[in-house]
């Protein structure tokens, strides 16, 4: 096709309006694609931003709710209420909030699943 030709003037046309009528859905969708992003890197912290709010939460108030919203079978239920009651076992009667949790309580529950919380 030659460029002076009119139906290369009007297939160039239309290739245009396509490209201006879908470009700005190609730019939300990128937008929406990049913000999930930095959404997933702030939850895991990655700007040293805090959420103060999770912090007071009670860890076990909301273990015992997730467990209850993952129930699928017994089989995988028995195994989110097992890992409660060591963890529960782990703290006694104190009540650990997100807070509480850093990497001296990982390490310290590892110890006491590896020495007391030994399956039969």
């Amino acid at each position: 096709m030659e460029p002076n030709s009119t139906k290369y003037q009007l297939n160039r046309g239309f290739r245009a309006s396509i490209v201006f009528y879908y470009f700005p859905f190609f730019i939300i969708l990128r937008a929406e694609q990049i913000l999930s992003i930095r959404k997933a890197e702030y939850a895991q912290g990655k700007y040293g931003i805090k959420d103060k709010s999770k912090e007071k939460l009670l860890f076990l108030t909301f273990y015992d709710k997730v467990k209850e919203e993952r129930y699928e079978s017994k089989g995988n239920y028995d195994n989110w209420d097992a890992a409660q009651n060591h963890i529960e076992d782990y703290i006694g009667k104190r009540k650990i909030s997100f807070e509480d949790i850093d990497e001296e309580f990982v390490i310290g529950f590892k110890k006491y699943l590896n020495k007391k919380a030994r399956t039969k």
